[in-house]
């Protein structure tokens, strides 16, 4: 069981962090891929976007330039066969439209 829960717990660390890469690198097939169909997308000063074919549409649309991303309060926890992980973020980015640096904060969560 101790190897299984080990085995879980790697499993979202390398989630998490491909997500960060993925993210940072404006790849959003690889963000996707990540995602099950029953995505929600809650992006800042809009109405939530929910599943994989609407967030992957207006993540298509837009033009963000991540600068920066900062994880904090990251906790990993396993409840019976789930690992799941909590944490909390701040993304600075700019669009083409809006040169000048935005923040956004939020939390998300992470499951295997």
């Amino acid at each position: 069981m101790h190897e299984a829960i080990s085995r879980a717990v790697s499993d979202v660390e390398r989630i998490h962090s491909t997500w960060i890469q993925c993210e940072r690198a404006r790849d959003i097939t690889g963000v996707l891929a990540l995602c099950s169909d029953e995505i929600e997308f809650r992006p800042p000063d809009a109405p939530p976007v929910i599943g994989r074919v609407a967030v992957s549409a207006y993540l298509m649309q837009g033009s963000a330039q991540i600068h920066q991303i900062e994880i904090s309060d990251r906790r990993i926890r396993v409840s019976n066969e789930l690992a799941y992980l909590t944490a909390n973020y701040s993304t600075t980015f700019s669009s083409l439209e809006n040169m000048t640096p935005k923040t956004t904060a939020g939390s998300h969560l992470d499951r295997k």
